[in-house]
């Protein structure tokens, strides 16, 4: 019996997932879950303004969190730039974010909507 299967079976959370080099990997957050699940009223153009301010948390969250790519220790370069890809495209999108929460999302959305029948 593994080590996981054994941790399963006494009833203990399973070790974590490990990628490059044996290191944990942003792309395992539990954010992402979140982040899909902000996407889809945002996507409809629902509740625009408040999605894309928490959407712009969430992002800015697991930048520092998952894709801190200033610690020291990564494995190699590569690792490190892939890291600080990641980290630099949520600050964007973040900062795209708060642009669509105060322009708007456009004419064609739910949110315009529900404001055409009041």
């Amino acid at each position: 019996m593994d080590a996981a299967a054994a941790a399963a079976a006494a009833g203990a959370a399973p070790p974590p997932v490990l990628h490059h080099w044996g290191m944990p990997d942003g792309h395992d957050s539990s954010l992402l879950l979140l982040e899909c699940l902000l996407g889809v009223p945002l996507a409809l153009g629902l509740y625009t303004a408040g999605v894309s301010r928490l959407l712009c948390l969430v992002l800015l969250a697991e930048a520092v969190t998952q894709w801190a790519w200033w610690r020291s220790g990564w494995p190699s370069w590569h690792y490190r730039q892939h890291v600080r890809d990641h980290f630099f495209t949520n600050t964007a999108v973040a900062g795209g974010l708060l642009l669509m929460q105060s322009f708007g999302a456009g004419l064609f959305t739910v949110d315009s909507l529900l404001a055409k029948q009041d």
